[in-house]
């Protein structure tokens, strides 16, 4: 019986330190670390051009500046002709989670009636760059939650290609 004492009495102390080890850690062990800000980008290529639609990262503070940028680049081995039918030549918009739309680049903007030719030599690029204050289109600071916020060109040639990326935007 004198033998099954310290056995009895290290068995218990070995339980007792491994249960105190599978308890310990950081309060922080299992929160989610953030998100890292790297651009989000959608990539679209049409008749020899390709598109990129970027927005600056994919989670933003509400209130907090989001940055969009079109590009539009010609990887053919000939020049590209883009047609414009008015002096608009592209546009941004973002959407709530509902598809309403909450604002609009252009929403307070006029354009020329013209008919507008753009050259695009081999390897050109057409860049847009816009930002969105987070305003919609009252003015007012839009709320915490998810977006879809979308980027085209208005060319004749891309009229069908509309780019779209989801942003959070939280408190």
């Amino acid at each position: 019986m004198s033998t099954k004492k310290p056995l009895l009495i290290y068995s218990m102390i070995f339980s007792v330190a491994f249960i105190l080890c599978g308890c310990g850690g950081s309060s922080g062990d299992n929160v989610k670390p953030p998100a890292e800000d790297v651009p989000v980008t959608f990539h679209q290529k049409k008749n020899g051009l390709e598109i990129d639609f970027l927005v600056s990262k994919e989670g933003f503070s509400v209130g907090e500046d989001v940055s969009l940028k079109l590009s539009i680049k010609n990887t053919n081995s000939n020049t590209r002709v883009l047609n414009f039918t008015s002096g608009q030549k592209y546009d941004f918009l973002v959407e709530d989670s509902s598809g309403r739309e909450v604002w609009r680049w252009s929403y307070d903007k006029s354009f020329t009636m013209a008919l507008e030719e753009k050259k695009l030599e081999p390897g050109e690029q057409l860049t847009y760059e816009v930002i969105w204050p987070q305003k919609d289109l009252e003015n007012k600071q839009v709320l915490a939650g998810d977006y879809l916020v979308k980027g085209f060109c208005s060319a004749m040639e891309l009229k069908d290609v509309i780019l779209s990326l989801e942003i959070k935007v939280v408190d």
